[in-house]
């Protein structure tokens, strides 16, 4: 009898969760909105315009001259005793070495490399902003085309 009751009562906390749990409805929009926002597939390509775009900015900065400046400070030591015959005495001797350098270039020619490398960077580019845009349309017919069945589905149950 214990377990009849615990049966029963097992059921009837079971069956409202599942009457539940399916409350939410989605629209189409909200399918593709979903669909777009959670694809991996577009977010290797949003990544790959992140890439592409440092990697033109860095191509164009390839121009510009580049300065260096370096700075090495040493310092340096030393408590010698020397005995005398007059006193006996510590010596301290201590130096500080400050070494710096600054250095620059700029390349004047280079028989065009750095403009075809942004031309080739900006072409890339480009490519993963249009392989973004195909992969979201892409996306958005399979959700549209996958629409048919799920209507079918709902309307046999």
């Amino acid at each position: 009898m214990k377990r009849l009751i615990l049966y029963f009562l097992l059921h009837l906390t079971l069956i409202p969760m599942h009457l539940f749990g399916q409350s939410n409805t989605f629209s189409l929009e909200h399918c593709i909105n979903y669909a777009l926002e959670n694809s991996t597939s577009i977010q290797r390509a949003s990544n790959s315009i992140k890439s592409d775009s440092s990697a033109l900015a860095q191509s164009r900065k390839a121009k510009l001259p580049n300065l260096v400046l370096s700075v090495n400070p040493t310092l340096s030591s030393s408590n010698i005793y020397s005995h005398n015959v007059t006193s006996d005495a510590w010596n301290d001797n201590s130096s500080i070495n400050i070494n710096g350098s600054l250095n620059s270039n700029a390349t004047l020619y280079q028989g065009g490399k750095i403009k075809n490398t942004i031309d080739q960077n900006n072409l890339s580019y480009l490519s993963s902003k249009e392989e973004k845009k195909t992969k979201e349309e892409q996306l958005t017919i399979k959700v549209l085309s996958s629409l048919p069945s799920s209507i079918i589905s709902v309307s046999i149950t």
